[in-house]
């Protein structure tokens, strides 16, 4: 297995220009990676990447020693043949590419097809787009959102093997620049009204059957200088992130299956 801050070549130059501004350097690259899963025991591991698009995540995950990635993907027929292509050929020439495959399901069907359990299930910059109506108005306590959000939690739940891991990274719905009335000049694309911060999900996956690991907050701008980020986690925003991105990864923990959960 590789170190966690190491990519292959062949990695880098299939990715390096798929993934958001902020990432396409070849060192920051594998330091957010190794920041995202340090302390997650990828290999000989299952990982079910939700959203998985191009395979960023999922073939991270092979190079690091996965021994089965589904990349969950629902792709409309005929669209997206450039991605198609591209997943191909990542699963011909990387390390361990071929331990990755593509799902072209919706995740509801995803979630009633018959898998082995994952050790990992992660949402990478998803989670809004699973209901963005819904996610629009969670923080509102909508209770219909916030029903639409857990029973697809529990979905995840029902992935996963007892004391399994649930990474979620995303944006935050709040910043500085959100609360002075401007766009992000770090991500000026990013609707913030179909984002919400961590503590929502946080709530929402503990009504679903999860424990919090931890919530840290991306620090992109150490990242981008080139400095190792400490995989230490962090309890409340820090102000590079306040300030930058706004990004969180947030892991949550699959509670073991008791004799009171099966009565």
């Amino acid at each position: 297995m590789k170190p966690p801050y190491e990519l292959s070549r062949e990695y880098l130059e299939l990715f390096g220009k798929k993934t958001i501004r902020s990432l396409r350097s070849r060192r920051v690259l594998p330091r957010y990676l190794g920041w995202l899963f340090s302390g997650v025991p990828l290999e000989g591991s299952t990982v079910y990447d939700i959203g998985g698009g191009t395979g960023l995540i999922s073939f991270y995950a092979a190079e690091q020693g996965a021994k089965k990635v589904l990349c969950v993907e629902p792709l409309a027929e005929g669209s997206r043949d450039d991605m198609l292509t591209g997943f191909a050929e990542a699963q011909r020439t990387l390390r361990n590419g071929s331990r990755v495959s593509l799902e072209r399901v919706e995740l509801c069907q995803f979630a009633e097809q018959s898998h082995p359990p994952a050790d990992v299930v992660i949402l990478h910059n998803v989670v809004n787009h699973l209901d963005e109506d819904a996610c629009r108005r969670i923080s509102n306590n909508d209770e219909s959102a916030r029903a639409s959000y857990i029973e697809q939690f529990r979905s995840f739940k029902g992935m996963l093997r007892d004391n399994g891991i649930l990474i979620i990274a995303d944006a935050g719905r709040d910043s500085f620049w959100t609360e002075i009335g401007v766009y992000n000049p770090f991500a000026p694309t990013i609707d913030r009204s179909v984002h919400q911060q961590p503590e929502i999900w946080q709530a929402l996956l503990e009504q679903s059957g999860f424990e919090r690991q931890d919530i840290r907050w991306t620090p992109f701008l150490s990242l981008m200088m080139g400095v190792a980020p400490s995989p230490r986690p962090v309890s409340s925003r820090s102000l590079s992130s306040y300030y930058s991105l706004g990004h969180f990864a947030l892991r949550m923990r699959k509670h073991s299956t008791s004799a009171s959960d099966t009565l």
